[in-house]
């Protein structure tokens, strides 16, 4: 259990660095990374959207 939390710990503190290096270094790496996951999150939250009108189109008219 002790290794798990250390873990835990050691990710927390890794993404605390992350959030303070992208305050500061916006034309960073890790700001760019960053960037191009909210993209794809976003990207993928349309697609699922989409395949749930696409499928369910029919009835969420009805509602």
């Amino acid at each position: 259990k002790g290794l798990i939390i250390f873990v835990v710990y050691e990710v927390l503190l890794y993404n605390t660095d992350m959030s303070e290096s992208m305050n500061y270094d916006i034309t960073g790496e890790v700001t760019t990374q960053w960037i191009e996951f909210v993209q794809q999150f976003y990207d993928f939250r349309e697609s699922i959207s989409d395949f749930f009108n696409n499928a369910l189109g029919s009835r969420f008219q009805w509602i």
